[in-house]
């Protein structure tokens, strides 16, 4: 397992926002599948009880709720890393990089699990 987490601002009320998975080489095709526990948190770590769906072809997240107040919240996404296991290796090579970057210690409420 391992997390994809990110700060987005939305206005008070129903909010839609959309992860996109995308492999920028030739050499691998297979996309990480979501697992349950992802979830979105307010700026005081609370849960916002959000709908969290993917795409099984595209692999597309989409993250629903209804934010109480405009404010900027937390998206903490769980991939389930053996979702590539039993998957054809990357070819040629054996290395897919992924890169991620969360700019806030807001972020921290997620990444305790909280």
């Amino acid at each position: 397992m391992f997390l994809l987490l990110g700060e987005r601002t939305a206005p008070a009320g129903n909010n839609t926002f959309t992860v996109t998975q995308t492999i920028m080489t030739s050499n691998f095709n297979t996309l990480f599948a979501f697992w349950s526990g992802s979830n979105v948190f307010d700026s005081n770590c609370v849960s916002l009880q959000p709908t969290i769906t993917q795409n099984t072809t595209t692999g597309v997240v989409t993250v629903a709720f209804n934010a109480p107040t405009a404010d900027t919240y937390i998206i903490s996404i769980k991939y389930k890393a053996d979702s590539v296991s039993g998957k054809p290796p990357p070819s040629p090579g054996t290395t897919v990089h992924s890169t991620q970057n969360v700019n806030s210690a807001r972020a921290q409420c997620a990444r305790a699990g909280v």
